[in-house]
């Protein structure tokens, strides 16, 4: 029978004495000779044997045991026991000013054209979704331009892209882009003429949004890279309305098409029809676009437009309907046709059949674009992955279709880097896609500045706008990325900058042409540039406005894009592990506050820092470069992962009343209720109606289109709060009898400055007040003097929380839009991993083609921590999400409701989230126990309303 002392008093099973002491030297390997012990740790260790001495003792009890002394006269090796972070560069490969690469044209040539001959400048942002290829594309340019830049051999074979404008750590090691990069290439056209093309590739994930919408407002057209097995998916339309609204033409890069021959095997028949499936899509997206009203270019995407590029990194190869209508030409197979006429002939209901074309009589009759372009192409892989070296079929249809050849070692290499070789030969540069890019996007022009808000103004005068800042190789300096729209910039001039915030006079340091790894150092930037400047980086944040000194003050306006971090609804809070080293978090924080657009930092009420940004992702990356951002690793501590809520209510306030200043001598109601007209908040949101235009045009816009009346529209006084999302107003609905209206007018900057507090700082939470009309009832604004605004500010948010209390308050959270492929089998999963989060799928949509599927769905931010990587774990890899915010909700429940379950350490029923989501905001925020109307108004005066019903 086992004995009581083999337990401890917990009633674990702890064992003899013996047990555990020959479990431990188990782990140790003996020497033949007892007691001694071999040690089998690092080579450090082995330096000071020497200095250790090793005595038996207490070995019947002990087996295993030794007592050791250290030798005093030792000194050790000075190494830490705990050894810190080793620093990591997140930056790289950045290259000296004295190893630029190589390129096939000179690069004082570059800057030469730019600056004589502006019109054949082209600027374009590179957009599309997450992994359709833009970055791998652009490689494509780099390399046919730069001889010496080319992957590795092991990247070349892993399948893995160079990704040449990837410089940060994170870019490399994940595979994506998480910041726009800007590359300058000379091209060359059809006709052989040199263009300046500036592009910005912009990262495709929604968390990094805010880049590319301050990418598309310095250019002049855009390249949309759609992946031609997935087809337009959700996120490549809101990229196309981002395009739509900002009014930029743009060309469509079908890429990766070698997968629809490749992966897919589709027959030639359905190649055609899954590229016109996906044009017409684009197509129908274009027409019925939202802001389709406004759209000035052509509305109609087609190969026979010229603004249609079939592309594949693979195959380092692209080309358009003209690449073809010229190997036709040349090789003499259809004599005497027009070389244009040709190609109209390539596309749409065309027959080619014994040399002559024809209208397709019926549907299964191949077009002209299966049997000349498809069936080649088919040819061509299919000969350069199967025949024999020996055999001469793929050289005779190199010559006799393409007039190339190629070495006969070549047709001796792998299949892979054969069919590389072959397509690389046939199709040898990129001519086509600059072909392409030059029709379809206008020169830089002054009428880039109306799209800003800006008059017409002579182009002698240099205005400039910074929509990037990157930090430095270095991580000590910044470097502002910025467009030059008008005039001439350069070294060592002097330039008005007009921030977010403030006005200063600041002198250019040096300029650079950014070309991705590298810079050109120059001299001067002309219009149409893309150049980094320094000298700006203690001033500028996020982005800037440019002025020279030469440019007329009246002139002088704020025109960047602002970053007001309306998207950045998802936030956590960070702190030193070390106290001492708080001043670096401080300087940390404050630095990538200017890189990252998008992020938000805060300091609480509570003394804890926050960080709010769009996502996971976007949060993931600022920490990263915060721990590494200093030469010594940041040790700190991150929070749970919080969201940004808002509030609103259901109702009109139930009664009127007054909330009185701390002199009792002023006093002023206002009540709340909803903005139930969902058109007008949008209008509001997309600058539709805005209080800084004249008086008359906002009561016009407001009295046709929103039908309100004239009295109504004329009493509008602020719109806010800050980014107008779902935004809340103030009207003053005071009557002439019962308010002095001189007075009122007198303190109506104290009552907004005081509005704006209130609906900044809600009384639930302390968040947003969205989606509310605030009404002025009566104000008592004193009888002598002016009106103290120390005691008008504080007393009219005590009103506006007042009137949002007695107004069926309600909890609002944000919403993200999901986006997933994934194949028939895994629906089930995404649907269950959605349904686990409160979220659901609101469509399901086959992929033409494929047999893979896209769900689109929502889920609240809250709940949607973990949601990739557990989507990827339940389809294993086969499937992955993109989040976007899109909306607020409501939160189910009665934040005021205090009879609502609320357990402990368990999730708590739907009907108690919202009360569960404000107490705990409160209590992080250390805002007291809870909201209450109380607080606000006279005791004897609640007394009475508890009395009375009207509150509960």
């Amino acid at each position: 029978m086992e004995s009581d002392d083999e337990y401890d008093e917990f009633g674990n099973y702890i064992g003899h004495v013996a047990d555990w002491t020959h479990s431990e030297s188990d782990d140790q390997c003996e020497d033949p000779e007892r007691g001694q012990i071999i040690d089998d740790g690092d080579d450090s260790d082995e330096e000071n044997q020497g200095a250790l001495i090793k005595v038996d003792d207490n070995v019947d009890v002990f087996q295993a045991a030794e007592t050791i002394y250290v030798d005093p006269t030792n000194t050790g090796t000075g190494d830490p026991v705990i050894k810190g972070v080793l620093a990591v560069n997140i930056l790289e490969y950045k290259i000296k000013d004295d190893e630029l690469p190589q390129t096939t044209y000179s690069k004082d040539y570059l800057t030469t054209v730019a600056k004589t001959q502006p019109e054949r400048v082209r600027t374009v942002a590179v957009v599309g979704g997450l992994h359709t290829g833009k970055t791998s594309f652009l490689d494509t340019l780099v390399m046919q331009t730069h001889p010496d830049i080319c992957p590795s051999k092991r990247d070349e074979h892993n399948g893995k892209p160079m990704r040449y404008l990837d410089t940060h750590k994170i870019e490399n090691e994940r595979g994506i882009s998480i910041r726009t990069a800007a590359l300058s290439l000379l091209r060359q056209d059809l006709h052989h003429r040199s263009h300046p093309v500036n592009f910005i590739d912009c990262p495709g994930n929604p968390d990094f949004q805010d880049d590319l919408e301050s990418a598309l407002g310095v250019v002049e057209g855009a390249v949309l890279i759609i992946d031609a097995v997935e087809g337009l998916t959700g996120r490549d339309r809101m990229i196309l309305t981002e395009l739509v609204r900002n009014n930029l033409p743009f060309v469509v890069v079908l890429n990766k098409f070698d997968r629809l021959i490749l992966e897919l095997r589709l027959a030639p028949r359905d190649f055609y029809l899954k590229i016109k499936h996906t044009l017409d899509g684009i197509n129908s997206c274009l027409y019925h676009n939202e802001y389709g009203y406004s759209y000035t270019h052509d509305k109609l995407i087609s190969p026979l437009k010229g603004n249609v590029v079939f592309a594949s990194y693979n195959l380092r190869t692209s080309f358009t309907l003209a690449t073809w209508s010229r190997f036709y030409e040349q090789s003499g197979r259809l004599p005497n046709v027009d070389v244009a006429k040709f190609v109209k002939l390539l596309w749409g209901k065309v027959s080619f059949d014994n040399g002559q074309f024809s209208k397709v009589s019926s549907p299964e009759t191949p077009s002209s674009f299966e049997k000349l372009i498809v069936e080649p192409l088919y040819k061509l892989v299919t000969h350069a992955l199967v025949s024999e070296p020996s055999s001469n079929e793929l050289a005779q249809i190199l010559w006799d279709h393409f007039h190339v050849s190629l070495h006969k070692s070549t047709y001796k290499q792998d299949p892979q880097i054969l069919l590389r070789e072959v397509f690389s030969a046939v199709f040898p540069d990129l001519a086509d896609f600059t072909q392409a890019v030059v029709d379809t996007v206008p020169p830089p022009s002054p009428s880039i500045l109306s799209r800003k808000g800006l008059p017409d103004i002579d182009d002698k005068y240099p205005i400039a706008e910074v929509f990037a800042v990157r930090l430095a190789p270095g991580l000590n300096e910044f470097q502002c990325i910025a467009r030059i729209l008008l005039g001439t910039f350069r070294t060592g001039d002097e330039v008005h900058i007009f921030t977010d915030t403030q006005k200063r006079t600041l002198t250019i340091g040096k300029l650079h042409i950014c070309c991705g790894r590298y810079n050109i150092s120059v001299e001067e930037a002309v219009t149409g540039s893309i150049v980094m400047m320094e000298g700006l980086e203690d001033l500028v944040s996020k982005s800037a406005s440019l002025f020279g000194v030469s440019c007329p003050v009246e002139q002088h306006k704020r025109f960047h894009r602002m970053a007001n971090g309306a998207k950045s609804v998802f936030k956590v809070a960070v702190e030193c592990e070390n106290p001492v080293e708080l001043p670096r978090l401080v300087r940390g924080l404050l630095k990538l506050s200017k890189v990252y657009p998008a992020a938000v930092i805060k300091l609480e009420e509570s003394g804890e820092y926050t960080i709010s940004g769009t996502g996971e992702l976007f949060l993931d990356c600022v920490l990263h470069d915060l721990r590494y951002l200093t030469e010594d690793y940041l040790s700190i501590k991150v929070s749970d992962p919080m969201v940004r809520f808002s509030e609103s209510c259901h109702e009109q306030s139930v009664t009127k009343l007054p909330a009185a200043s701390a002199s009792n001598q002023n006093r002023i109601s206002i009540i709340a209720e909803p903005v139930k007209d969902h058109r007008l908040s949008t209008a509001i949101e997309r600058g539709r109606i805005n209080l800084s235009q004249p008086q008359k045009t906002t009561t016009k816009v407001l009295c046709d289109e929103f039908q309100w009346d004239v009295l109504a529209a004329r009493s509008l006084w602020y719109l806010g709060p800050k980014g107008l999302q779902l935004p809340s107003m103030l009207l003053d609905d005071s009557l002439e009898g019962e308010t002095d209206k001189k007075r009122l007018a007198l303190a109506r900057d104290s009552i907004v400055a005081g509005f704006e507090l209130g609906v900044n700082e809600g009384p639930l939470c302390g968040e947003a007040i969205r989606d509310t009309k605030f009404k002025i009832l009566d104000a008592v604004l004193g009888s002598i003097g002016i009106v103290s605004s120390s005691q008008v500010i504080p007393m009219t948010r005590n009103a506006v929380h007042i009137g949002l209390l007695t107004a069926a308050p309600k909890l609002l959270e944000p919403m993200y839009k999901v986006f997933t492929t994934c194949t028939y089998n895994c629906l089930s999963a995404i649907h269950t991993l959605l349904e686990k989060r409160r979220g659901w799928a609101v469509q399901e949509r086959a992929i033409v083609g494929t047999k893979m599927y896209e769900v689109e769905g929502y889920v609240p931010v809250i709940d949607s921590v973990g949601l990739d990587v557990d989507i990827r774990l339940a389809t294993q890899g086969q499937s992955f999400c993109v989040m976007e915010f899109c909306r607020w909700d409501t939160v189910p429940g009665d934040p005021l409701d205090k009879d609502c379950a609320l357990l402990a350490m368990k999730p708590v029923p739907r009907a108690s989230l919202a009360r569960d989501f404000v107490m705990k905001t409160r209590k992080r925020k250390g805002l007291g126990n809870e909201p209450n109307l109380q607080k606000y108004i006279d005791p004897e005066l609640y007394a009475k309303l508890r009395e009375s019903d009207v509150i509960v």
